[in-house]
């Protein structure tokens, strides 16, 4: 799990082994413009995808001129660019609020949101957070996502609701399209309406390209804006685990507010002078795998695996006890 504090909001993004892949493909390419050979779709969102079909031989014999996944070159981390532009005037938060349309059934009862943009038909990824009690949902539409996605988001919703109950000998009633009032959909209409609002609201959305995942960024403004104390950022290939019960699995500590969060038995890991390689120590499902960005040239090298120092239970916002 990856974590990032923006804006006093946390943001919370699974790393790729504790996920499922998608039957889907022909990815969205992760570039400002839609890319025009698409391929395989774990191919083009995970380096740890798109090489599992290769030796580890010859992924270092290729390292010279091997690809990350998104620019066609090694990741080196040098930096490339400075932004010395305006910084955002938390005095306008309220003028962007006030240029949001209206959502009739926000009752402001969520502060854990999540936010996903998809060119693709509904999966269970999506409907888990979806069904995960005192979360809500926030879905960014694109130009290549069905015009009926609603729909179809319901009926994934129901059978992947009944199968998971059943396989934990347990019985649902299906739910109506009413009753998923904690999901929000910005179709493409409607996101296309909101570029021609005057002032913050209408230069942000103007401002996000089409067929780019950062179209996730209006759903990180609408939730934050809407309460959110809590961001979880996740694909729509990402399923999260279920319980013995059916249940999808609660991401986050039980308690309400950061503070009174607890982590336990946090595991404290000694590396070695290069990076770590988090899979292995974590049991990723495939063996020899490693995440996005990673220095494919140090995935035999065992100081990247590190070791478990020790455990201990932590406060969700730092420090230890």
């Amino acid at each position: 799990m990856r974590l990032v504090l923006c804006w006093n909001v946390l943001f919370i993004s699974y790393i790729s082994f504790y996920t499922t892949q998608s039957a889907n493909t022909n990815n969205r390419a992760e570039t400002p413009t839609e890319s025009a050979n698409t391929n395989n779709r774990a191919e083009n969102r995970s380096a740890d995808s798109a090489l599992s079909s290769f030796s580890i031989a010859k992924v270092i014999q290729g390292a010279a001129s091997a690809a990350n996944s998104a620019t066609g070159e090694v990741f080196h981390g040098d930096k490339i660019r400075s932004f010395n532009g305006p910084r955002f005037d938390m005095d306008a938060a309220d003028d962007i609020l006030n240029s949001f349309p209206k959502v009739q059934t926000l009752t402001n009862k969520c502060s854990r949101w999540g936010v996903v943009t998809t060119i693709f038909d509904p999966t269970e990824a999506i409907t888990r957070v979806a069904d995960m009690p005192s979360w809500c949902l926030v879905i960014v539409a694109d130009t290549k996502t069905p015009s009926n996605y609603m729909q179809q988001l319901q009926e994934v919703y129901n059978a992947d609701r009944v199968a998971r109950y059943k396989a934990a000998d347990r019985v649902v009633d299906p739910v109506s399209a009413g009753d998923l009032d904690n999901i929000f959909f910005f179709s493409v209409e409607k996101q296309k309406e909101w570029e021609q609002i005057d002032g913050p609201l209408g230069s942000f959305v103007r401002s996000t390209p089409w067929t780019h995942f950062c179209r996730k960024n209006i759903g990180y403004l609408f939730a934050v804006l809407h309460g959110a104390g809590f961001v979880f950022d996740f694909d729509d290939d990402h399923f999260i685990k279920v319980d013995a019960d059916g249940n999808p699995m609660e991401i986050l500590p039980n308690a309400e507010v950061k503070d009174k969060m607890k982590l336990y038995n946090v595991s404290v890991i000694m590396q070695g002078q290069n990076v770590l390689n988090h899979h292995p120590i974590m049991g990723a499902s495939v063996d020899e795998s490693w995440a996005r960005g990673f220095p494919i040239e140090l995935i035999q090298d065992g100081h990247t695996q590190g070791q478990i120092a020790f455990q201990r239970h932590l406060p969700f916002h730092g420090g230890g006890e």
